[in-house]
């Protein structure tokens, strides 16, 4: 795969690098999901929960597209990099993929909460308790993703320029 990029490169100069790059950072992070996401699958059911809790196992199967995303986020960071782009132009897309980590840590977050929210509604012993888990956890953990989404838009808007003492104060 790597002489086929290096090929590929030769022929396009730096643009084809930067694809080359690119496409091989888009591949191996698909295998490497996949591989993930079969291991993941694997180890549940050869030895149940085993050591990890549910909650580690449902963080984890959650988090595998958003590490998908980070390490696609990263090959275009590099490929860009690798352009050697004008000075504005370097910084349009340097803040549009900090904006694009930044949401991503968020929502990773708020699939760290769900997974937790999740696990929480099903331990009780008591079933009025569990009635009450159960339609708590999801307003919870709704409740949760749009903090941390709400929190990373200020943080894009930021970074980006913005004055958000207004829209903090307000």
């Amino acid at each position: 795969m790597i002489h086929a990029m290096m090929v590929f490169s030769l022929g396009l100069g730096k643009y084809g690098t930067s694809l080359a790059v690119l496409l091989g950072f888009i591949v191996v992070t698909w295998v490497g999901g996949v591989i993930l996401q079969n291991v993941l699958a694997s180890r549940l059911r050869r030895f149940g929960v085993g050591g990890m809790s549910i909650l580690a196992v449902e963080a984890l199967r959650q988090l595998v597209p958003l590490l998908r995303w980070a390490l696609i986020f990263a090959a275009v960071s590099l490929a860009v990099r690798l352009l050697a782009l004008p000075p504005a132009p370097q910084h349009f897309i340097d803040t549009v993929l900090q904006g694009a980590f930044t949401l991503l840590v968020a929502l990773a977050g708020s699939a760290a909460i769900r997974a937790a929210f999740s696990q929480w509604s099903r331990a009780s012993g008591d079933a009025a308790e569990a009635r009450t888990r159960a339609t708590l956890a999801p307003v919870l953990a709704r409740s949760c993703q749009v903090f941390f989404v709400v929190i990373a838009a200020l943080l894009i808007l930021q970074n980006a320029g913005c004055n958000v003492a207004g829209l903090l104060a307000g």
